[in-house]
């Protein structure tokens, strides 16, 4: 590979958070992963694929798919503050996208009163909630530049920072919502203990998150690796020795039932969400046979659409 994997950096390892074993895991992937990696732009949200990732192992007792090892919470927590916004064009759809899943709370029963949102990037997921009637909203988002970039009525209601103990007060919001960021958290046993001390009782979470049985992780899986690099070379023009599985992905239903459990909460709701083949635009024969596939398993094999969104019940 062209990069070298980070030699002088600390790197720890990660525990599997739904079995808590640290050295029980098959290596998928190997790290692609430089000193020079580590920077404002690499940690910026929504950047276009740079092959650029941890160690990727798949736990050996109940299948889990993580990073490891990772550097020090510390450090990543400093560069998300410095990354950048730039996605800016595509936030009207963004939240056009994510109100929709914000909006089907009520018909579960979900007050609309509080809410927070955990990674909220400018606030507009905010400010739909607010034209959805939410009377209180609150947002955590670790970029400055994000917040810089927010509407003032809601930049005045984020918070440049993680999500973290002792930021909020117990059992104080209605509502918490991630969007596409439950895969970068480091320890999600500990994020989703925490939402759940901050809900009020009855209280919702709702997140979402990508899915592992996507279209892109199956041909990954099931296609030798020592045949990736020369297949996208081929497919897409790229070097061989910058492939990396773009479509893998680490979340099932059922990790996240038995992550919720652990944190007393209930899936109270689960949907499966399809994906735009983008990643398919290089050839319109594969463009095309990407979405006839959408469209069939949306009709016949829903679990294998891209995306996930699960609603957490706070008893």
């Amino acid at each position: 590979m062209k990069n070298n994997p980070v030699q002088s950096l600390e790197l720890s390892a990660t525990e599997c958070p739904i079995c808590h074993t640290t050295d029980n895991a098959v290596e998928l992937y190997p790290a692609k992963l430089s000193e020079d990696a580590f920077n404002a732009e690499t940690f910026s949200a929504r950047r276009l694929p740079d092959r650029v990732h941890y160690r990727i192992v798949r736990c050996a007792s109940c299948g889990l798919v993580r990073s490891d090892p990772v550097a020090d919470p510390r450090i990543q927590a400093e560069l998300y503050a410095k990354a950048g916004f730039d996605y800016g064009e595509q936030v009207g759809n963004l939240r056009e996208t994510y109100g929709r899943y914000l909006a089907k709370l009520e018909a579960l029963g979900a007050r609309k009163g509080s809410i927070l949102e955990i990674g909220g990037g400018n606030g507009f997921v905010l400010q739909e909630a607010v034209a959805q009637g939410y009377t209180e909203v609150t947002g955590v988002e670790p970029s400055s530049a994000a917040i810089a970039s927010a509407d003032p009525a809601i930049r005045a209601h984020m918070i440049c920072d993680l999500m973290r103990p002792g930021l909020f007060e117990a059992e104080q919001f209605d509502v918490v919502c991630m969007f596409q960021t439950f895969d970068h958290i480091t320890d999600p046993n500990a994020l989703l203990d925490e939402c759940f001390r901050v809900l009020k009782p009855g209280g919702r979470f709702l997140f979402l998150t990508p899915n592992l049985w996507d279209y892109g992780s199956l041909l990954a899986k099931f296609i030798p690796s020592r045949l990736h690099p020369r297949l996208v070379a081929s497919l897409e023009g790229r070097k061989e020795e910058d492939t990396f599985p773009t479509y893998f992905r680490s979340n099932t239903l059922r990790a996240v039932r038995k992550l919720a459990r652990q944190s007393g909460f209930l899936v109270e709701h689960h949907e499966y969400l399809g994906q735009y083949p983008n990643y398919l635009l290089f050839s319109r024969l594969f463009f095309y046979l990407g979405m006839a596939y959408e469209k069939t398993i949306t009709k016949m094999i829903p679990p294998l659409r891209g995306w996930l969104a699960v609603s957490l019940l706070r008893n």
